[in-house]
């Protein structure tokens, strides 16, 4: 494996095509996800030895979500400023994030909460609730509902599912970069600057407020999400100036140490997080891409884990968390593999047939997309 370049090269040199590590990169902070969570799993949610929380304030599994943000902001960009149409666009984020959402809605509805609620297989299947979940998180609308009876006596009784809530964000920041499409924001890097800059300020000035405070609530989340998603767009989009080479890896991480508790310090953070997932994603090469051969495990990891966690925890207990980890991580795997094998991968695959049949209906004309890395 070969590590950095003698010279900085844009990043518009590695981001055409798949020859990279971002597949790598979202198994290993979904991994990390899985890993903070096994934490809460066993201690409550709200417990404050999960990892880095005390150190950053943030936990091992909030700083591997923002990287997702990052990421994604840059491979959605590529996608809207190569697909053949708005319509084509959409297509795809909604075959990416919907087919397997409703199949774990479906698992969680009719398995979990079938075999380890608390009630009644009649009394379960008779609450609302039950079928209230199957639509507001099947829709993701409503996320982090509960369902009746189940995990009520683990230390973290009031989520199905803690992963879920962020997707709302993802979905958002999708409908923020298509309204600015549309609007021509993407033309020239005159307007795009301007427009970054201003919304940059914006969302500064709004985190300094109390109602932003909680980085998880929702206007926190807006501002921390957005500002992860809008780095990575910012980078595709000045990718001929964005250079990579492994001295700003420490001066980038320098910085971000330094502005930290002044108002430019998430910033900071974030864009020193961002430059170097980066790195790691173009820079080493060689066998360490043979895992692109895998697949896109990640997402099925990051929706899948949380109730796979909180069912080991329900039916073993004395569980640590280390334990957790490996038996829920297994679990996981596998059930990712299969997602992606049997429902994601699939779903993709459809894209094209799906926007033609559409584009057909509405009387649009839409050409094929350009061969695209699919984000997560």
């Amino acid at each position: 494996m070969r590590s950095a370049q003698p010279t900085m090269r844009p990043v518009s040199n590695y981001c055409d095509g798949r020859d990279n590590n971002f597949n790598l990169i979202r198994c290993v902070a979904a991994l990390a996800v899985l890993f903070s969570h096994s934490f809460s799993v066993v201690f409550g949610f709200d417990d404050p030895y999960r990892p880095l929380l005390a150190s950053t304030g943030l936990s091992l599994g909030s700083h591997a979500v923002n990287i997702f943000f990052v990421v994604s902001g840059l491979l959605i960009m590529q996608s809207w400023d190569r697909s053949s149409s708005p319509l084509s666009f959409v297509t795809a984020r909604v075959l990416r994030i919907y087919p397997a959402i409703l199949v774990y809605t479906i698992l969680i509805v009719f398995v979990f909460g079938a075999a380890l609620s608390d009630l009644t297989l009649g009394s379960y299947f008779a609450s609302a609730e039950t079928w209230k979940y199957l639509f507001s998180v099947g829709s993701l609308l409503e996320p982090d509902r509960t369902l009746p009876g189940l995990f009520q006596e683990n230390p973290d009784a009031i989520n199905v599912n803690a992963s879920l809530w962020t997707i709302r964000y993802e979905i958002l920041c999708y409908m923020v970069l298509v309204i600015a499409g549309l609007m021509g924001v993407f033309k020239t890097k005159k307007r795009f600057t301007l427009v970054a800059l201003v919304a940059l300020t914006g969302l500064l000035s709004f985190s300094q407020t109390s109602m932003a405070g909680d980085s998880q609530a929702p206007y926190g989340s807006i501002v921390r999400f957005g500002l992860c998603f809008g780095i990575g767009v910012a980078i595709y989009h000045y990718r001929d100036t964005v250079r990579l080479h492994w001295s700003w890896l420490a001066v980038s991480g320098l910085l971000a140490y330094l502005s930290h508790g002044t108002i430019l310090g998430t910033v900071t953070l974030y864009v020193s997080v961002a430059y170097w997932v980066l790195w790691f994603a173009y820079i080493p090469n060689g066998s360490i891409r043979s895992f692109n051969k895998a697949g896109d495990y990640s997402y099925g990891i990051y929706i899948f884990a949380y109730p796979i966690q909180q069912a080991f925890v329900a039916t073993i207990p004395g569980l640590s968390p280390i334990q957790v980890f490996l038996l829920a991580g297994s679990a996981t795997l596998t059930t990712a593999i299969l997602s992606w094998h049997l429902v994601e991968q699939p779903s993709l695959k459809a894209k094209s047939s799906l926007t033609h049949l559409v584009s057909k209906k509405l009387g649009w004309r839409s050409r094929q997309d350009s061969n695209l890395q699919h984000p997560a």
